[in-house]
């Protein structure tokens, strides 16, 4: 069996642990260098030691040098506030004061950054890192918007101090690189969609309409052109994948979970996620698709189901890639379940005006989805390419794909800046067949 840094591949079958159709799909683990970001220190005693994680996103383009890769960390090391007994100990000094929906920030002041990873039979090696700046051209922070219109959270620091929150602050999910070296990035926060410069610079922020004013004072240009409807995003769950098309005309975000449409119980039990397509050059977009999340059931079975509290919630959209074809391959998580699936926009119905807007009766995310096609609603047709076992060989934060070849992907799990310990995890999945055309 053919060894890649120094680990043995495995070879997943139906039987076991992912396959498609045509066979079984050999992941090939994929070594990256340790990158140390520093010690924090909490009054309680307690220490991390915390590492950079790009690991939030992925991508290659075929104008990209063999191996090459490109990848983003998400907002930086923080802990929500509902874990901090856990994270300062419990004789520790109580950081979120002002309630539970907020985050503790260890290093305030860093800047969310691109790194491309160039692979080999070795394993991995980080050959560059671009990190993100305003048109002053002073590094972004990843503290959180001062939204009003949407659901908002607080900031403070590891001692407990409140942050002022950060318009130009992001929180990077996915990303694409075009032909020129530009880049564009999706955002969990607003959402948002950033083109960067290849140096980068912001050059524009597209949001979501209702959202405008709370982005006045952004380092860098504001266009108020998304959806409102995507104002209505669960706190963290913005668009978390980006895909571009061939021709670099359009690009396709897709949000990580339902939309709180009308509340937040429509969000918690709803599998309806909205993926958009977008032209590129003006930010309008043109549609916008259903896609039907799996049941927690259909992940791990009703029984297990049963006996844990696991919500529609807790299932996810991580990442989208693009083929060469206009297709797309979808990643849905849950925990440390991972499935891939493969979709084409051009034969999907976009969803009819009504339910492009908040206030219509019954909304999409109420509606069960056999009630769906009664709302001129239809999900797009997924084909299984690939499925994780029980085991955790892909980890339980698997965020970013890239496509190699037609038959070869690229996965890479973030590891949360080294929080929990967590080392950033990569794979190489290869299918017995060219699954990916």
């Amino acid at each position: 069996m053919r060894l890649i840094a120094g680990v043995a591949a495995m070879v997943l079958g139906l039987a076991g642990a992912g396959a498609d159709e045509r066979g079984p799909v050999t992941v090939a683990p994929v070594v990256l260098p340790h990158l140390p970001l520093g010690l924090v220190n909490f009054a309680s005693g307690k220490a991390i030691n915390m590492s950079v994680s790009p690991g939030a996103g992925a991508f290659r383009s075929r104008n990209d040098p063999p191996g090459r890769i490109w990848t983003i960390t998400d907002r930086g090391p923080s802990v929500d506030c509902t874990e901090e007994r856990e994270l300062v100990g419990p004789d520790g000094k109580q950081l979120c004061s002002g309630g539970s929906r907020g985050r503790i920030y260890l290093l305030p002041g860093y800047a969310p950054s691109i790194y491309a990873i160039d692979m080999s039979e070795k394993g991995g090696r980080f050959a560059e890192m671009i990190v993100l700046s305003g048109a002053s051209g002073k590094p972004l922070t990843g503290i959180a918007n001062p939204v009003t219109r949407a659901r908002a959270e607080a900031a403070v620091s590891a001692e407990g101090e409140t942050l002022a929150l950060d318009p130009s602050g992001v929180s990077p999910g996915a990303l694409v690189r075009l032909a020129n070296g530009t880049f564009w990035v999706a955002d969990n926060y607003g959402p948002s969609l950033l083109e960067v410069a290849a140096g980068g610079k912001v050059l524009r922020r597209l949001v979501p309409g209702a959202l405008a004013e709370d982005y006045r004072g952004a380092d860098y240009p504001v266009e108020a052109v998304l959806p409102d409807i995507l104002s209505l995003r669960q706190v963290g769950r913005g668009f978390e994948g980006l895909a571009v098309s061939a021709d670099e005309t359009v690009l396709y975000a897709a949000m990580q979970s339902a939309v709180m449409n009308p509340d937040i119980a429509a969000y918690r039990a709803s599998p309806a996620v909205r993926i958009l397509k977008i032209d590129r050059a003006s930010g309008r977009t043109l549609a916008q698709y259903l896609y039907r999340l799996d049941t927690p059931g259909e992940f791990y079975g009703e029984d297990t189901v049963a006996t844990r509290i696991i919500r529609q919630s807790d299932v996810r959209i991580t990442e989208i890639a693009a083929l060469e074809d206009g297709r797309l391959l979808v990643i849905e998580r849950l925990r440390n379940l991972t499935r891939i699936y493969r979709i084409d926009p051009a034969s999907a119905e976009p969803l009819p005006p009504p339910l492009l807007e908040a206030g219509t009766t019954p909304a999409l995310e109420t509606a069960p989805p056999e009630g769906w096609p009664a709302l001129g609603a239809r999900p797009m047709e997924k084909t299984t390419i690939f499925h994780s076992g029980p085991g955790r060989m892909l980890g339980s934060r698997l965020n970013g794909m890239a496509v190699l070849s037609d038959r070869e992907i690229a996965v890479i799990a973030n590891n949360d800046f080294g929080i929990d310990g967590s080392r950033t995890q990569m794979f190489r999945l290869t299918f017995p067949a060219s699954v990916l055309k």
